[in-house]
């Protein structure tokens, strides 16, 4: 909050730099913070859902971000929309006196009676509620002494049972980043200008808009089809889309035929698979890899890779876009074409299951080799999807 008013009363270009850079150790944190926390309250059937609504919420940011940038984006009204973010920091503030301790927290400092407490509050006080509550305190007893060792980034590269689900975390960080997503983001307004679109800031508005829309259907999806699935199909699509886009553009620029609603769409269709998956789970996914002490560090180190990533792709992207013209977008394609291979073969499913569960699960991807029967797969992920449609419709 005190941040945000000092960019916003900034009176040089190095008070508002100093500014920005204390607000980005900021949001880095609750980067970390937010998922993790969400993790270890959340019920194991809702876990994907609540990890989902925290993407949500930001998306939701940037189109208000977006609609207010052209209004408020010149001199002087550019310091009230510096400003307008302190009244929703200072209202989480606020309201953080009512957010309950992290339960598992609480069991691994052995404040069993506290968690209990915490627990009733976020599940219910019926019999079915504390029946489910004894199960889950159980379950974060057998894990306690486990997770009260020192943990580094050091020990999840060397623990043979740590180091697998940090290398899913890490990659699927890197596939969000690198898939281009924040390119498309950060220059939305010159390429809908460069595809002739009537107005390019409304077609900006208009990609934030679907990245609403699409992270919605992603939080009615996440526990009924499953991480795994979405992932797979949230990387073929965007696989598709960029295809789809570097051809209309290549068709555009070469042969003089006019196909700017086609990008259009292509960029849309790209960012609504995106939210489907790429977006929201890799934060999600991997606070659930992970126990309560490994889990702070696996999220802050994974953290640092998608900030390193973004920040790559962000400086690297003018210049990749000069070099390749029409075909910008292949790269990415590529990537997303890795993370799909990389969803079905090494990702596991977390979808209502408990840390033991997953580290079983996580144990016998470890085990598996990348040249076995893909038939049993396949079948799995046909029944996913279809269970997906199911609950859609």
């Amino acid at each position: 909050t005190i941040c945000l008013l000092f960019q916003a009363c900034s009176m040089s270009v190095m008070w508002l730099v100093m500014a920005r850079l204390m607000i980005g150790i900021s949001c880095g944190g609750n980067t970390v913070a937010v998922p993790l926390y969400l993790g270890e309250i959340a019920p194991v059937n809702l876990r994907g859902m609540l990890g989902t609504l925290n993407q949500f919420a930001m998306v939701v940011g940037i189109l208000l971000a977006q609609i207010l940038g052209k209004p408020l984006g010149r001199d002087p009204e550019w310091r009230y929309l510096l400003g307008i973010g302190a009244i929703f920091s200072f209202a989480q503030v606020c309201l953080g006196v009512c957010v309950p301790e992290s339960p598992r927290w609480l069991v691994m400092n052995n404040r069993i009676p506290e968690a209990e407490k915490t627990l009733e509050l976020l599940r219910g006080t019926d019999e079915d509620a504390k029946k489910y509550i004894e199960i889950e305190v159980e379950s974060m007893l057998e894990l306690a002494e486990e997770e009260k060792q020192e943990m580094s980034v050091t020990s999840l590269v060397r623990k043979p049972t740590l180091r697998f689900p940090f290398m899913v975390g890490v990659a699927l960080q890197l596939f969000q980043q690198w898939s281009g997503i924040n390119a498309v983001f950060y220059y939305s307004t010159g390429f809908f200008a460069s595809a002739k679109f009537a107005d390019p800031y409304l077609g900006t508005v208009l990609c934030g808009f679907v990245n609403v829309l699409a992270t919605g259907f992603a939080v009615e999806l996440m526990d009924r089809a499953g991480r795994k699935a979405l992932l797979t199909l949230s990387a073929l699509g965007m696989t598709l889309s960029s295809i789809l886009l570097t051809f209309s553009l290549v068709v555009s620029n070469q042969f003089g035929v006019e196909l700017g609603y086609i990008e259009v769409m292509g960029v849309l269709s790209y960012v609504a698979f995106f939210e489907f998956g790429l977006g929201p789970i890799p934060w999600a996914i991997t606070a659930e890899l992970f126990g309560a002490v490994e889990r702070a560090t696996a999220m802050g180190a994974c953290s640092a890779v998608n900030w390193i990533a973004n920040f790559i792709v962000g400086l690297t992207f003018p210049a990749m876009n000069g070099a390749l013209g029409s075909y910008t977008f292949l790269p990415f394609a590529l990537v997303t074409f890795f993370a799909m291979l990389f969803s079905i073969w090494y990702v596991p499913e977390t979808k209502g299951k408990t840390l033991a569960e997953i580290r079983e699960s996580m144990q016998a991807k470890k085990d598996d080799t990348v040249t076995r029967d893909k038939v049993p797969l396949m079948k799995e992920m046909s029944s996913d999807l279809k269970s997906m449609g199911d609950g859609v419709y």
